[in-house]
């Protein structure tokens, strides 16, 4: 299902804007992961580099955290996501230890 962007700024922009409202109203929380590239694709049909794009304006607004190869997610107030440089992805309990906050 693809959604219309319109307006006078660029594509990217556009889904930056609607990213950081999502974010701001709490629809998307922290720690929440954000759209992936892929998903950004499907749903504005836009370029991979647009979407690429937005992600990256997102990350230098200080809205969201990126964990190379595995995915993006809403930052927590006053904190980065830091990469759990340990082999292991999963602790004892089977939860996902990829990332932490602040470390």
């Amino acid at each position: 299902m693809s959604q219309e962007l319109t307006g006078p700024h660029a594509p990217y922009m556009l889904i930056v804007y609607v990213l950081a409202e999502k974010i701001k109203s709490g629809e998307l929380k922290p720690g929440d992961r954000v759209p992936s590239v892929t998903e950004l694709v499907k749903t504005y049909d836009v370029s991979h580099s647009t979407a690429r794009r937005a992600l990256a304006k997102l990350k230098e607004m200080g809205l969201t955290d990126t964990v190379p190869g595995y995915a993006t997610f809403v930052r927590l107030p006053g904190q980065e996501l830091a990469l759990d440089t340990s082999s292991a992805r999963k602790d004892r309990a089977g939860q996902d230890t990829l990332f932490s906050p602040g470390r």
